[in-house]
């Protein structure tokens, strides 16, 4: 009798899981800390504003962490903005939910936490983030600004370069010119070897030719 008892209350709550929406005890998986992350996409959206800005940064920070499979949460209506969540990202398989924006429509506040009371999501709130590269419309980066180039160390640098150009310049001049002296004075000893030769070794006379 007390087994049938078992059995029949197992088989309510199962029911009651699966039919009536009650939700089930989750163990929360080891996620690591990833503030730093959404510390990066408030830096890259510090021009936008509101839930613009708050959207921006929660698209990016879920993109930057598809591979673990972090995702936007589907929401409409208050704190939402595009029907996503203004400051909630949501994994899967698992359905764990992190709050990563404090103040979210205000000044944003990176921050890296379980949203309360479960630290939990239903999973059908689940949304694939979107490449930031391919809705610069909605989300335009910040630009950041060149600094300015120091133009008295560029003329300087330049005035060393051209010095410098000038010098190998002169040196290439003369080299060439050496080259041609040595090879004038290489056609003299030669011409002068050949007058000795053919005539104190071999006895014959020598036809002189003009270099």
């Amino acid at each position: 009798m007390r087994f049938a008892k078992a059995v029949l209350l197992s088989y309510i709550l199962i029911l009651g899981i699966y039919h009536f929406g009650i939700e089930r005890v989750e163990t929360a998986t080891v996620i690591p800390d990833h503030k730093n992350v959404v510390v990066n996409a408030r830096a890259i959206y510090k021009a936008l504003a509101g839930r613009n800005r708050a959207y921006c940064i929660v698209n990016k920070t879920a993109w930057d962490l598809r591979n673990e499979g972090a995702g936007t949460f589907f929401k409409t209506g208050e704190s939402s903005y595009l029907d996503r969540s203004s400051d909630i990202i949501i994994y899967k398989p698992n359905r764990e939910t992190f709050d990563i924006l404090g103040d979210a429509e205000g000044v944003a506040t990176p921050q890296w936490g379980r949203t309360s009371p479960s630290g939990f999501g239903p999973i059908a709130n689940w949304r694939e983030s979107v490449d930031p590269t391919t809705i610069l419309g909605v989300c335009p980066v910040a630009i950041v600004p060149v600094p300015p180039v120091n133009c008295d160390a560029c003329k300087a640098q330049v005035l060393e370069l051209t010095t410098e150009n000038k010098r190998l310049h002169d040196e290439n001049v003369k080299l060439r010119t050496d080259l041609q002296t040595l090879t004038l004075k290489y056609h003299e000893l030669e011409q002068k070897y050949n007058n000795v030769s053919c005539r104190g070794f071999l006895g014959l006379p020598c036809t002189v030719v003009k270099p």
